[in-house]
């Protein structure tokens, strides 16, 4: 038979106690752990590269990319199986 009691768990992290509390200690850490991946230089780049495989076969390049979608990568963030290792930089899932 399963139990209906209310569990509760004291949780204190860098001295934070309460969820708002906890939220903005976790926000605050990752802004300052945050590297943006905007590079210019690499966009640049990319850039340049996609130009060059179009000219040489624009078929290969450009209709792959246009597959891409908000709703594609969503049904592909649903099918991640929780509850499995992270990868190489800690995200599992469950972060995303």
């Amino acid at each position: 038979m399963l139990s209906s009691k209310n569990v509760t768990k004291n949780v204190n992290i860098n001295g934070y106690v309460t969820d708002t509390g906890i939220a903005n200690a976790f926000a605050a850490h990752f802004k300052n752990v945050f590297h943006s991946s905007h590079d210019d230089k690499a966009n640049d780049e990319f850039i340049r590269k996609r130009d060059e495989c179009s000219k040489a076969d624009p078929q290969s390049c450009y209709g792959y990319v246009d597959k891409i979608s908000v709703e594609l990568i969503d049904n592909c963030v649903k099918k991640l199986k929780v509850g499995k290792a992270c990868g190489p930089y800690d995200i599992g899932a469950e972060h995303i």
